[in-house]
């Protein structure tokens, strides 16, 4: 009884290392794999398809004791764009785009990666037009892209202009576009390269650094648009795509990402700034109720201004954050 007890609790956890290894890649640099896509970026017509095709270096695949990797299996996903993806013989993928598009243009991001090593992410980018090529899909420069970069980027001891780490500066579309950037070519921008590695063999360079969060897929994708659509700093409304929505505002749907984009780069469970933490109800409610938050956000006289770098946050976000605590500051 005594040993079918054991292997029973050997096989149970056989099936759980098992598993693990499916949905969470290696546990350490065991394979070293060059991966990439092509097209990396590309413009089609609304109601169009196009083949996406991975591309896994055989030559430099290894696994444990040099043998080939077992499963060169690669997992697409639609970030956002919409559109369909479809399988196609071998390694390649389909994409179909809406017929229907919301905009005159839009643009559809792609990721890629190995099954084995989710590490190893890959983005396409597709310009959709309606009609005939007119890049801008409205995206803003100060409103969507700028906050990204000063939360999580230009921070004491990273990329601000008192730190200024291997001579990035990022606190100003000036300084963001002045290196590391080619408008119209996200793969070929240095910056956006590294903020969609994932740590592992040659990505020991990722940024943001660990521990610090990752960005997430909306802000890497809204990046790879901005670049994609020539990294302009146009004259825009502070008003998001798709509305300023003050009716139905929520901690779960309104407040987060607000804080996301514009407070949680300096101010997560991770090396919080200030040793302030907005990560979570429970400590965002804390300096509502103490009067802190409101004062810093509004730029109230005997307040830290935040967000940082002389930023305020857009007149939408603003009056969104104030209607929520005037409500009561719900967890909803």
């Amino acid at each position: 009884m005594k040993y079918i007890f054991l292997l029973i609790n050997v096989a149970a956890a056989f099936i759980i290392i098992s598993c693990s290894e499916d949905f969470e890649g290696p546990s350490s640099n065991s394979f070293n794999i060059k991966f990439s896509v092509t097209p990396d970026t590309i413009n089609i017509l609304a109601g169009e398809s196009v083949t996406l095709k991975a591309i896994i270096n055989d030559t430099i695949i290894t696994g444990y004791n040099n043998l080939p990797l077992k499963d060169k299996t690669v997992l697409w996903q639609i970030i956002m764009g919409g559109g369909n993806l479809s399988s196609s013989e071998g390694d390649s993928i389909v994409y179909q785009s809406l017929l229907n598009i919301p905009q005159p243009n839009i643009t559809a991001v792609i990721k890629a990666f190995p099954k084995l090593d989710i590490r190893h992410q890959r983005y396409v980018i597709i310009k959709i037009h309606q009609d005939a090529p007119n890049v801008d899909t409205g995206i803003c420069f100060r409103r969507d892209i700028l906050p990204i970069f000063n939360s999580n980027c230009a921070i004491s001891g990273c990329h601000n202009k008192g730190t200024s780490k291997e001579g990035y500066i990022l606190d100003s579309y000036q300084n963001i576009k002045r290196k590391g950037i080619k408008p119209g070519n996200p793969n070929g921008s240095k910056i956006y390269n590294i903020i969609t590695k994932t740590g592992g063999g040659e990505d020991d360079d990722m940024m943001p650094p660990p521990p610090k969060k990752r960005l997430s897929s909306q802000q890497i994708s809204l990046i790879a648009r901005w670049i994609a659509e020539g990294a302009l700093d146009k004259d825009c409304s502070d008003i998001p795509i798709g509305g300023c929505d003050t009716t139905t505002v929520t901690f779960s749907k309104t407040i987060i990402p607000v804080l996301e984009i514009n407070c949680i780069g300096c101010h997560g469970n991770v090396q919080p700034q200030g040793n302030i933490n907005l990560e979570g109800y429970a400590n965002v409610k804390k300096y509502v109720d103490n009067g802190k938050f409101l004062g810093a956000i509004q730029h109230q006289k005997g307040f830290v201004p935040m967000p940082d770098n002389n930023m305020r946050l857009s007149d939408c976000n603003l009056r969104q954050l104030e209607i929520w605590i005037q409500n009561g500051a719900p967890n909803n």
